[in-house]
């Protein structure tokens, strides 16, 4: 009974949460669920903003400032610890700072791994090609998609919550025919609810 009232709990949470994190200060990452654990407590919530090594949910209940807490995107947890815990409406905004764990990691932004569906649009299709979001951080994204994208080409992200606009700074060939493109991201549009 107790997984049941968790699990219906967290679908209401992630129902409530859909229109906070489409505001009009939406980042890319905004609206993907994450599992929030401390010590005794697990709260469902989504993501509102990803900053370099920290990152901002919304849950539905309140957690204490200076608390240990794992951050799980599906397989992935993260270790951080939280430094803000604010009210809005009944739900909670709360930001947790994530170490950097790799001592020769030389990146300005801490990477956040995540996967999202995403599509692509590149100047000169008129379609636009499927793409997974793998990594995010507060200058940027990993993408895996089934094209090679040019070093230094525009591209037009587009996902459930919003539109990125960036340029490829590295694409490589991983396996099966897959490449991952490293984009840096200048400008987000966050989509209007509809």
């Amino acid at each position: 009974m107790r997984a049941f009232q968790f699990e219906r709990n967290s679908l209401q949470v992630l129902a409530e949460t859909e229109t906070l994190a489409q505001n009009p200060n939406a980042s890319l990452g905004a609206g993907i669920p994450v599992v929030i654990r401390t010590s005794g407590l697990s709260l469902v919530g989504v993501i509102e903003e990803i900053q370099s090594h920290h990152v901002s949910f919304i849950v539905g209940g309140a957690l204490a400032e200076g608390s240990a807490v794992s951050i799980e995107f599906g397989a992935v947890s993260l270790a951080g610890e939280i430094v803000s815990c604010r009210p809005i409406g009944s739900k909670y905004v709360v930001c947790a700072v994530i170490p950097n764990t790799n001592g020769c990691d030389r990146r300005a932004a801490g990477r956040f791994p995540v996967t999202q569906e995403v599509r692509i649009w590149r100047a000169e299709l008129n379609s636009p090609l499927d793409a997974v979001v793998v990594d995010l951080s507060a200058h940027g994204m990993g993408l895996e998609l089934s094209v090679w994208l040019e070093k230094g080409e525009t591209v037009m992200v587009e996902s459930i919550s919003c539109t990125a606009f960036g340029v490829v700074h590295y694409c490589r060939s991983v396996c099966d025919g897959r490449f991952h493109a490293g984009v840096e991201v200048f400008h987000v549009m966050p989509k209007q609810g509809e």
